[in-house]
């Protein structure tokens, strides 16, 4: 399960049973100067938390495919894959 918050695992006991993926991908957004668009974080988050995409490629994907403020989305991408937390 992945969630775009920025509490902590403390705030979401009654899901401990599951595997939980937490990032804060709107803080990431916004620090990159990307405002509320939080697309290329979620999916930095989503490849670490599934292990399904290597970042290299998510980053060559969206290199290749977004419009506007390339560097700025791979940077989100890249922020949110380091800083997901998993918690099994």
């Amino acid at each position: 399960m992945l969630i775009n918050n920025a509490l902590t695992t403390n705030d979401f006991r009654a899901l401990r049973g599951f595997r939980l993926a937490l990032v804060d991908a709107l803080a990431i957004s916004e620090e990159m100067g990307m405002g509320a668009t939080i697309n290329t974080a979620i999916l930095g988050a989503y490849a670490r938390a599934s292990g399904a995409v290597p970042m290299d490629l998510l980053e060559r994907v969206i290199r290749e495919s977004v419009p506007a403020k390339v560097e700025s989305n791979v940077a989100a991408a890249r922020r949110a894959y380091e800083a997901t937390q998993l918690f099994c």
